[in-house]
């Protein structure tokens, strides 16, 4: 039996797998053109200069299209994104936002920067995204908002949420920032709620550093956004209506987003071969040691990266350890998201009291789930030494029966 490189072992790989993002790792000579236009023209604000080349009009258009809806709004960030919706939907002092607990912090602070309370919501342990029946289970009076998470590009369960939505008279927000271009029941992710939330910082599926987009159905509720994001003004129309942010994109920002857009299919595909091959050689060699998550034939799922489960039962070592003994093999392994309410910000009562024992499955998944890299700039061979360090460390660290 192969000792583990973390014992002194010779590793699977001798170099690192690199990856440092998904759309970032295709930049090519086509998003340095679309920024050096923009930098020529002396045009880097959307509104005007010299000859403004329209980048960020041209991204909206044609992401709102792909996703099927009138309206989308580029912003300076993914976070500034669930604000501008939040404040859209008119949440407010008083109101309750649920959220899941397995998302980035954003999700859990967007609630707070409008003055509601976020309300936090367990998952379904085997999709890891938030559980249409907790959801229910923690309706009150003061319940506005539902922040739906497509969690590492897995759609949640829409048609349970959006019936308890309709049920109840609440707005859903759509967190798709894992989820470009994931599709559920032949509707695209980011159409179905009130709101589409789309994070285009660096690690997402397409990237200009950092930027967002919303998507919306209703011009009303766009029209607000819009004015919430331009500190009340909105295109030709009496200025000053309402306060507002400054979330503006830039027209570099967008040059990038609209060079990245024109590759998201090939990006998807990508993601989704890599995705299958793991699958396919987890299920030949590593069945008895870790489940994931099954996509089921009415989704289509994106792949952003690929949690599994490990029978740590089985094992002589803990999360912690397994993942420095991979990374010794030279394969990058992480995990998923801790419940946001054991952060500081939280836990130590800062902003609103929550403690652990909240949310029982997100716990159980964080200390339980890791994850494998599916970037476009991994291919079979790095796919194969994944399998292979997976097989090496559980095969060596197995409890003996």
């Amino acid at each position: 039996m192969d000792k583990p490189a973390i014992l002194g072992g010779k590793p699977v790989r001798e170099g690192k797998i690199e990856v440092h993002g998904i759309g970032v790792s295709l930049y090519d000579y086509n998003e340095i053109a679309n920024v050096k236009a923009v930098i020529e023209e002396k045009s880097p604000f959307r509104y005007y200069g010299p000859n403004v080349l329209g980048m960020a009009e041209r991204f909206e258009q044609l992401f709102a299209n792909y996703i099927g809806v009138k309206y989308a709004l580029a912003v300076s960030s993914g976070s500034a994104a669930l604000h501008i919706a939040l404040a859209a939907l008119d949440i407010g002092l008083g109101d309750e936002v649920l959220v899941t607990p397995l998302s980035w912090i954003s999700d859990g602070f967007a609630p707070i920067w409008v003055n509601a309370k976020p309300v936090f919501i367990d998952i379904d342990y085997h999709t890891l995204n938030i559980s249409p029946k907790e959801i229910e289970k923690n309706i009150s009076e003061k319940t506005k908002a539902i922040i739906v998470v497509h969690y590492l590009g897995y759609p949640a369960n829409m048609d349970e949420i959006m019936e308890v939505a309709e049920k109840h008279g609440l707005y859903i927000i759509e967190d798709a920032s894992h989820a470009h271009g994931a599709k559920y029941k032949d509707k695209m992710i980011g159409s179905i709620g009130d709101i589409g939330v789309f994070s285009c910082q660096l690690h997402k599926i397409i990237t200009s550093g950092e930027g967002g987009i919303l998507t919306f159905k209703d011009e009303e509720i766009y029209e607000k956004a819009y004015r919430f994001h331009d500190l009340g003004m909105f295109m030709h129309k009496p200025p000053f209506k309402s306060i507002g942010f400054q979330y503006r994109i830039t027209e570099v920002q967008a040059a990038l987003l609209y060079t990245q857009f024109n590759k998201i299919d090939f990006i998807l595909s990508r993601l989704r071969e890599n995705g299958k091959y793991l699958e396919k050689r987890l299920d030949e060699e590593l069945k008895e040691y870790i489940r994931y998550r099954v996509e089921e034939p009415d989704i289509r799922q994106t792949y952003y990266s690929f949690p599994i489960e490990i029978k740590w039962e089985r094992l002589k070592i803990d999360i912690q350890y397994f993942i420095k003994a991979m990374l010794s093999e030279g394969i990058p392994v992480g995990r998923i998201n801790m419940p946001m309410y054991n952060y500081n910000a939280f836990f130590n009562k800062c902003i609103v009291p929550y403690s652990n024992g909240k949310c029982i499955n997100a716990e159980k998944a964080y200390d339980r789930w890791i994850t494998l890299p599916t970037a476009p700039n991994i291919f079979k061979e790095d796919l194969d030494d994944i399998v292979n360090a997976l097989k090496k460390v559980l095969n060596y660290f197995t409890k003996q029966l």
